[in-house]
């Protein structure tokens, strides 16, 4: 890694209210001629509100992370003892002026480190044509430099009972007792208990609440959903916690979310699948988005396809999903025409 010129700017202390903020800069020079594919800042160190010190770095991609990317993407990360603090960081180019929230970030964004947020990845942070055709203002002499603002505040937490609640739930899930209600799936039997199930479920309330075989039996037998998935239902419902899985067990677990109407653990599933959006599963998270009404999937995966249109076009999934899915598709082309349209 070069030694870049990096100076810390303006540290302001409020410890009445527990904010330290703190700008840096970071100057890179040679920025469009540059040959390599990714640029790690130096470590930049500062004093929390907390006394402790921490640190963070950022990565930046000049011409972006992919061949098809029209942006610089910028990676960021807090490092060292960083709870349980919250942060929010700026970033910026120097001269620059504008105010278009598409290309940069003047508005805050938030790490909740309580929450085990440490990193951004893959921000699209401004076109390269912006910055060939602004050179000389935004690259005096070639160099880029970002200016870089961390605020960092210390929050005072009261207890909060709920988390007792969710605490206990969580001990005694693996093996309830005073059951009354049983869910048969396969060989599986998971006693549970139908106050649970009602007070989670529009689907478990109505068929608990009619006088269906389930209500008189107090048991419900489910043959479409494999054992391992319904356990994690279920566990949801109790802890409203879900274990990290696989793409086909997400997939599967979102499919019964959606059967069952249970919209927190949908909407869980749909974020973690969006974290698994690749070239490779682009097209039957697209899928899955529409088919079970994931807006969020859904968005995301029209994103990748139309910022990866160049490579896909030549796959077999994009000619399988045209031709059974020509509707979606048609969507997928209009976000391409009009990401065209805007260059």
């Amino acid at each position: 890694m070069e030694d870049f010129k990096f100076d810390v700017g303006e540290i302001k202390k409020e410890h009445e209210h527990s904010i330290i903020d703190c700008t840096f800069t970071w100057e890179v020079p040679d920025f469009l001629d540059r040959t390599e594919k990714a640029i790690r800042s130096p470590s930049f160190s500062f004093l929390k509100a907390d006394g402790q010190w921490a640190d963070f770095n950022m990565v930046v991609f000049p011409k972006g992370k992919t061949k098809e990317s029209k942006y610089i993407t910028m990676w960021f990360r807090l490092n060292g003892n960083c709870e349980p603090d919250w942060f929010t960081f700026t970033i910026k180019i120097k001269n620059d002026e504008e105010f278009n929230p598409k290309n940069w970030f003047p508005s805050p964004t938030f790490f909740d480190t309580t929450k085990n947020e440490n990193c951004f990845e893959d921000l699209e942070f401004k076109k390269n044509s912006t910055l060939v055709q602004n050179r000389e203002t935004l690259l005096p002499n070639g160099a880029i430099t970002f200016l870089v603002n961390i605020k960092n505040e210390i929050r005072e937490r009261k207890p909060d009972p709920s988390e007792d609640l969710a605490q206990d739930l969580d001990y005694v899930f693996p093996e309830l007792e005073f059951t009354d209600f049983t869910i048969i799936c396969g060989e599986k039997r998971f006693p549970c208990h139908a106050f649970m199930l009602t007070a989670r479920s529009e689907v478990f309330y109505g068929m608990l609440k009619s006088d269906f075989k389930e209500k008189i039996n107090m048991e419900l037998r489910i043959d479409t959903i494999q054992p391992d998935i319904v356990y994690e239902m279920l566990r949801f419902i109790y802890t409203a916690q879900v274990e990290d899985m696989s793409l086909e067990k997400t997939m599967d677990l979102l499919k019964a979310a959606d059967q069952y109407q249970l919209l927190g653990l949908k909407d869980i599933c749909g974020t973690r699948l969006v974290k698994k959006l690749t070239n490779d599963t682009v097209f039957s998270l697209l899928i899955l988005g529409d088919t079970y009404q994931e807006e969020n999937l859904k968005g995301k995966a029209i994103m990748h396809a139309v910022k990866n249109a160049k490579t896909l076009i030549k796959t077999p999934g994009w000619e399988l999903t045209t031709r059974e899915h020509p509707r979606l598709m048609i969507e997928v082309t209009s976000h391409l025409i009009q990401d065209k349209d805007s260059e």
